[in-house]
């Protein structure tokens, strides 16, 4: 139990150039197009989906994730960071992928206009990052089991395999059976993905469904 699944998706998704969107389905949707510019509140919500904290990938600007993380039942909110930490300031959020000495962390996360999503290369401290209120750092009460997602982000499946993009499967009206028994996936949202598809031949690539 534990957050290496939240460290694995930010770190799956640096490069990405830095664009905020209003459109729910261009946040939260599991396609290229989708996931071709992200902000710092959609980045964490992909990585709190991937996860499993959230139910699929929810669209959460930076004050709504304040909100959604002050729920006391669900969330502790600390000022020590630990590895896995959601690290809020006021308009800006970021996963913690290290921590260093006196309190220091190396942040993943959308950094603004102009630039490409990434791990900061040295640890500092929350008021280096931003000059912005910090909130502190926050983590679930209950963690979900580690091992859902490899390195890459991609679902894992109960063989140890990633899906990935030699995987294909023919999903016919026969086949939910078929799916499940040779694709084993632990992912509930991925095999949920799974049974809604139309009859036809699919393949993952870098954990999308698409047609093949």
């Amino acid at each position: 139990m534990g957050p290496g699944d939240r460290v694995k998706a930010a770190r799956s998704m640096t490069g990405i150039e830095y664009k905020q969107e209003t459109v729910s389905s261009m946040r939260t949707a599991n396609t290229a197009e989708a996931r071709q510019y992200m902000d710092c509140a959609e980045f964490v919500c992909r990585v709190l989906g991937a996860d499993q904290i959230t139910d699929g990938v929810q669209h959460m600007n930076s004050s709504g994730l304040k909100s959604y993380f002050d729920n006391k039942d669900k969330f502790i909110n600390s000022a020590d960071p630990q590895v896995g930490d959601v690290a809020v300031w006021k308009g800006h959020v970021g996963v913690v992928t290290e921590v260093g000495e006196d309190g220091k962390i190396k942040l993943t996360h959308a950094r603004g206009t102009g630039k490409l999503s990434k791990e900061n290369p040295y640890a500092i401290s929350p008021e280096q990052y931003r000059d912005s209120e910090f909130y502190g750092y926050y983590r679930p009460v209950t963690e979900t089991p580690d091992g859902k997602i490899d390195n890459n982000g991609n679902p894992v499946t109960t063989n140890n395999q990633s899906a990935n993009s030699t995987g294909s499967f023919d999903l016919t009206p026969q086949s939910e059976t078929a799916v499940q028994d040779n694709t084993r996936v632990v992912n509930n949202s991925f095999v949920q993905q799974i049974n809604n598809l139309p009859q036809g031949n699919y393949k993952v690539v870098n954990g999308q469904i698409v047609p093949q």
